[in-house]
C-alpha cells in the first residue's frame, strides 16, 4: 500500500441526473467518473439504484482515502448524493 494505485470511491445518488451532476464536479476536481445503474435483484432486499464511481491514482493513506472521502461527501450531499464508501479493483502490483 505504499504504491500509487487506483482507488474506485462510491457516491450513491438518487437519479441519473444527480448522479452525472456530481460526475462533472468530480471531473472538474480531476477524477475519472462513471455513472452506473444496478437494476437490483430484489425490490425489498436490493433494490435498484444509481452510483456515480470517482476514480483517483494515489497512494492509500488513511489521511488521504478520508480526505477524498470528505471532498466527495461535501460536493454530493447538496445534491443529495454521499460518499458510499471504496475500494481498489485490477491494481498491478508486479510494478
Amino acid at each position: 500500500m505504499s504504491r500509487p494505485m487506483e482507488i474506485d470511491f462510491a457516491v450513491a445518488v438518487p437519479d441519473e441526473a444527480v448522479g452525472n451532476a456530481v460526475a462533472n464536479q468530480a471531473r472538474a476536481r480531476g477524477y475519472t467518473v462513471k455513472v452506473v445503474f444496478d437494476p437490483g435483484e430484489d425490490p425489498e432486499d436490493d433494490p435498484p439504484s444509481w452510483t456515480c464511481y470517482c476514480y483517483r491514482t494515489m497512494i492509500p493513506s488513511y489521511d488521504a482515502v478520508i480526505a477524498v472521502q470528505a471532498e466527495l461527501d461535501t460536493l454530493s450531499r447538496p445534491l443529495g448524493g454521499y460518499c458510499d464508501g471504496w475500494g481498489s479493483f485490477g491494481n498491478d502490483t508486479s510494478k
